[in-house]
Formats: structure tokens, sequence, C-alpha cells
């Protein structure tokens, strides 16, 4: 409160917060603003998305200081941010990707962005941004001039056999997130998915696990970390699907065709 960041609030507001872990070991105070999402009315400016990287084959992180400390927000929506703690209500008063062609363009992309920071006089945390590397990290996914691939995640790869229904529908809802990078996927959990048969959505109940299902779930594991990397759609490209049944699962996969090579854009 004293360097003006957090304030007492009356609002009529309040979400829940939690402590998220960062990668360096500190703790960021996060509020759990779901529901305010889900009436807030959606911003008509369109995002760039991930596939918009074709082409680019270096990248660089320029990651800001205290980023949410630095952009302020609108007066007049500050009450709506007010998060429940346990000595009352408060409310508070990522990273950003460069991608270019080449190393000289890449060079002026970095340039411009540093100005534009700076006419804003918005900081950077220069120990976490990273310059001119081939391939990044970013959102969750691994971006190189190949294309796009799901980081191998620690929570699901070292994720324990789920006890009880309500454990394996959650895991599911997880691995879902990387469905189209999964070839196969759904015959792999077809076992797992029998388990959730005739389940309320948050049973508690205890899952009785047959060998078939064990297999079945370190299978799923297994093909996070095989998994396939996507190449970037290129609008020009003819596209063709592939399909194919069995007698558990119906699966198929969209690809582009390019130089007379087939480049998988993602499974289903």
């Amino acid at each position: 409160m004293e360097q003006g960041i957090i304030r007492p609030s009356n609002s009529a507001y309040a979400s829940p917060v939690h402590f998220v872990k960062k990668q360096n070991g500190d703790r960021r105070i996060c509020g759990d603003i779901r529901r305010l999402n889900s009436i807030t009315i959606s911003d008509r400016y369109p995002l760039p998305h991930i596939h918009g990287l074709a082409g680019k084959t270096v990248f660089s992180k320029i990651d800001l200081v205290k980023a949410y400390r630095q952009i302020p927000i609108k007066s007049s929506d500050i009450h709506k941010t007010a998060v429940i703690t346990p000595i009352g209500l408060f409310e508070y008063t990522y990273d950003i990707l460069i991608a270019s062609e080449n190393e000289d363009q890449h060079k002026l992309d970095v340039e411009k962005v540093f100005q534009r920071l700076k006419d804003y006089g918005l900081k950077i945390n220069i120990g976490k941004c990273v310059f001119g590397q081939e391939t990044r990290q970013f959102l969750g996914f691994q971006i190189s001039s190949s294309g796009v691939s799901p980081l191998p995640d620690k929570v699901l790869i070292e994720y324990p056999l789920p006890k009880t229904v309500d454990e394996l529908r959650r895991f599911l809802a997880m691995l879902n997130f990387y469905h189209r990078f999964l070839k196969n996927a759904a015959g792999v959990q077809v076992c797992l998915h029998d388990l959730l048969k005739g389940k309320a959505k948050k049973a508690k109940s205890v899952i009785a696990w047959s060998v078939e299902a064990k297999t079945a779930f370190q299978a799923c594991k297994d093909l996070l970390v095989q998994s396939t990397i996507l190449a970037y759609p290129k609008y020009d490209a003819q596209l063709s699907l592939v399909t194919d049944a069995s007698e558990t699962a119906i699966g198929t996969v969209l690809q582009q065709h390019v130089d007379g090579c087939s480049e998988p854009l993602g499974f289903f």
C-alpha cells in the first residue's frame, strides 16, 4: 500500500487470491478473476496468433520489470480488480516476443521496441530478457523456424496415478490443452475415458485401476514427450485432411503440402 500498488477497498467485487510460485522461487500474488472474465466484453482488437510466426527465424524475449505495476488500470475499472485476503479487501491500481525473418531485420525490430518502451517510460528486466535465439519458449510452447511444439510439461509428465474420478478428469483436461500435437491421442485415451462413464462431474469415487488402464495412463504422458512439431500455416499451400478410424476411436490430421512435402498442422 505504501507504494500505491494496492489500496483498501469496499468494492462489490471480491475475487479470491492465490500465491503462485515463480521460476526463480519467488511467489507471485494472483487474483482469480475467472468470474470477472465471464462477464467481460471481449476486446475487438485481434490479438496476434502464434501461427503468425511463419517465416521467422530469430527470436528475442523482453521482460518488463513488474509489468502490472508499470501499466496502470483505468480509474473507473480499478474497483473490479478487488481481491479478498485474510486482512481485508484490496484492489490493484507477458513478456514481449520479437520475431524476425533474419538477424539484420531483428536488430532493427529490437531497436524499435526499445524506443517505444523508452517513449512510454517502461522499464525492462534485463536479467530475464533473451536476445537473438533460433528457438524460444513462449506461452507454454517451444517455437522455432520449423514450427511449434508443446513444452514437456513437468506437472503432467510427473503427474501421479489419479486416485479418484475427479483427479483423472483433471489430468485429462490438462492433457487436452496439447491435444492437437498428439498423434492417436483419442485411441490412447479410450481406456481412461471408460473409467469416467456414468460418473458425476466431480465424483470422488476411488478408481479401480487395471493393468491396461495404468498402461494407458503412462502412454498418455509418453505422448506429450513424443509430441509432433506442427508447422506454421502457409495460407497459399494446398491442404489435405487424412482420416482414420477403429472400433474405439476416430482420428484425423490436417496437413499442408509445401515443396512436395506434407507438414502436419494439427491432430484431431
